[in-house]
């Protein structure tokens, strides 16, 4: 029987095999007598893959899935924290700008050939994927641990373990980091009460634990599998020549037995897997014996819609980082009207503050060791994508008459003049008090044709009188 089987397999497809875990009824076997119970059939549709785990709540399982696989995420996070990095950092000692200042050329050049924005660019991509952060300050051998750094290393957050101690009354930290190369373990102690750390720990927040953050991705994991899922069914459809599903008859007569005994169907697996998979073999043309019938059943409208679900799925993951959907042209979101005021929501909502979080953690870590009043601040000036807000600013400024000039300026962000015309408040030169005008129209009595002289006035000539009568 085995062997008159053979010839009908070689046009259905490897995915015969996986048609429940990619959610569609590719290949069932029907008997019109006494076919295979429900629970025999799954096992042989779904094959050893069936249970497989898919995305976790661990950093590997959300940067394997979520991040590697996921072109949406990984968009996402790379434009996000490249978009943070590339702003320029200006250091202000109270209301000053200070140039050159040791924070900032610090920052510049954190050192281990890094460059300053893609220091950044990396703390932020491990704060977006696993909602941890870690930086490590670097001092010279034998100098105070309080001393300015040498160098600012960015730590692999899954390679550091937070951990609790308490030690009398007071309570500290520890971080201990394993590189992932051979060496030796590293850990920190800090007290609640240190002034400065050697690490600086930047974490989203989690109701449940207060030493770790939660990935913004944990909350997208669902989204994450309907996307990858979604490839998959599409790849393994494209490969077996995107033949529709269909049901093999086994119909043997009224006298015959139409069920197939357990080696019959473990042959027709063995031989699916090594004459039909693959994208060579898909199209082959198959010869059916014995009773056996193939019926074509095609693919419902859910089936065929696999696309719709994936932008959704797109949808709910790329809102867990703060990204709106419609910079990756995901159909059906409507919320802004065009590209650029999308990718100006991207900057207020999203990057301008999670870029100032960044910056201020970093000045209560950094800023007690160069002493001063310090503080770090981004310049948005020289951002490109914030020309839109710039102009909206410029316009209402434009129109606000009752500003001083110095005024208009502090609201757009320039330094103010040294003139004193600078601080005055300037009006239209057509513009005029309503009074003055009254005061400059001279009022006259429509002529009557009476040849009556008013009077003249207290203190006027008779003959200037008379004279303004003759006119």
């Amino acid at each position: 029987m085995a062997g008159k089987l053979r010839s009908f397999a070689v046009s259905l497809g490897a995915e015969t095999l996986r048609a429940i875990k990619w959610g569609f009824p590719a290949f069932v076997v029907e008997s019109k007598s006494s076919g295979m119970d429900p629970s025999t059939l799954r096992a042989f549709m779904q094959g050893s893959e069936a249970g497989s785990e898919r995305v976790g709540t661990s950093y590997q399982s959300l940067v394997r899935d979520g991040f590697e696989r996921n072109v949406c995420i990984y968009r996402a996070v790379s434009e996000i924290a490249g978009g943070a990095a590339s702003v320029p950092i200006d250091v202000y000692s109270g209301d000053d700008k200070v140039d050159n200042h040791p924070l900032g050329l610090r920052l510049k050049s954190p050192g281990m050939s890094k460059s300053g924005p893609r220091f950044i660019a990396e703390l932020l991509s491990y704060y977006l994927l696993d909602g941890n952060a870690f930086v490590a300050a670097l001092v010279l051998p034998g100098e105070d641990a309080k001393a300015e750094p040498v160098a600012l290393i960015n730590l692999r957050p899954d390679l550091v373990k937070v951990t609790r101690r308490r030690t009398n009354l007071i309570g500290s930290t520890v971080y201990t980091y394993t590189p992932e190369a051979p060496g030796v373990p590293r850990e920190w102690v800090v007290a609640d009460d240190a002034e400065t750390s050697p690490i600086l720990h930047l974490r989203t927040f989690d109701a449940l634990d207060r030493t770790r953050g939660l990935a913004p991705l944990t909350p997208a994991r669902s989204a994450i599998d309907r996307h990858n899922l979604s490839d998959e069914w599409n790849a393994q459809v494209i490969r077996n020549g995107a033949k529709p599903p269909g049901v093999l008859i086994v119909d043997r007569g009224k006298e015959g037995d139409a069920s197939l005994t357990d080696p019959e169907r473990d042959s027709i697996k063995a031989m699916l897997d090594e004459m039909v998979g693959g994208a060579k073999n898909a199209g082959r043309p198959f010869v059916l014996e014995g009773g056996l019938r193939w019926q074509q059943t095609g693919w419902s409208p859910t089936d065929i819609d696999w696309s719709g679900g994936k932008a959704s799925a797109d949808r709910d993951a790329v809102t867990a980082l703060g990204f709106p959907p419609m910079l990756l042209g995901i159909p059906g979101d409507n919320t802004f009207s065009n590209q650029r005021e999308a990718r100006l929501a991207l900057w207020e909502n999203t990057i301008i503050p999670l870029l100032g979080f960044t910056l201020a953690e970093i000045t209560q870590w950094l800023a007690p060791r160069y002493g001063g009043d310090l503080t770090l601040k981004p310049n948005l000036d020289q951002v490109p994508a914030l020309a839109l807000r710039r102009e909206r600013v410029w316009e209402r400024v434009k129109g606000a008459e009752w500003l001083s000039v110095n005024e208009q300026r502090a609201e757009t962000g320039l330094d103010q003049l040294a003139q004193s015309e600078a601080d005055a408040i300037l009006v239209s030169y057509s513009k005029v008090p309503l009074e003055s005008l009254s005061q400059s129209v001279i009022l006259t009595q429509p002529d009557t044709g009476s040849e009556d002289v008013e009077p003249a006035a207290e203190g006027e000539p008779a003959d200037d009188a008379e004279d303004a009568a003759e006119e």
